[in-house]
């Protein structure tokens, strides 16, 4: 009797101690964006018609909106060993990074507004404050996060 109520207690901590680990690992890419997915599509209710049509705007959004965020990245990483020169001209760089990236989603808007109505489009955007939200709890709980998420 014992033994049977050992062996139940290791395995119930053993299983928690598994829960656990899983809980605080790191969140990778693929996950993160399963996730932003998951909200959206719950928030817009996106007939599969517009699914087919949209899902790929967004993936292709999502790729550009990344590309100019590394680019920006790669700017302030380098800005610690940069003379003051060279520095002010990373700043303005930046600068014309931010109006692109501006200039960016102004486009998508548009193709968006021309998959979804604009209740949808809002609700878009919403649904990402809703995912930045969640993403902060996340890291407050694990302290792991792959580099340059938004």
């Amino acid at each position: 009797m014992i033994r049977v109520l050992y062996y139940c207690i290791t395995t119930v901590c053993c299983l928690l101690l598994s829960w656990a680990a899983t809980a605080q690992r790191p969140l990778d890419r693929s996950e993160i964006e399963k996730i932003r997915m998951s909200i959206i599509q719950e928030r817009l209710q996106l007939t599969p018609e517009q699914a087919k049509a949209f899902i790929p705007l967004l993936n292709r959004y999502r790729k550009e909106q990344l590309e100019l965020r590394q680019q920006i990245m790669k700017l302030r990483r380098k800005s610690l060993v940069m003379t003051d020169e060279d520095l002010r001209k990373a700043m303005e760089q930046e600068f014309d990074l931010r109006e692109k990236e501006l200039a960016l989603a102004r486009k998508y808007h548009k193709e968006f507004l021309a998959v979804l109505n604009v209740r949808q489009v809002a609700e878009l955007y919403q649904s990402e404050l809703e995912f930045k939200r969640l993403l902060v709890e996340r890291i407050g709980r694990t302290r792991a996060l792959p580099d340059e998420i938004d």
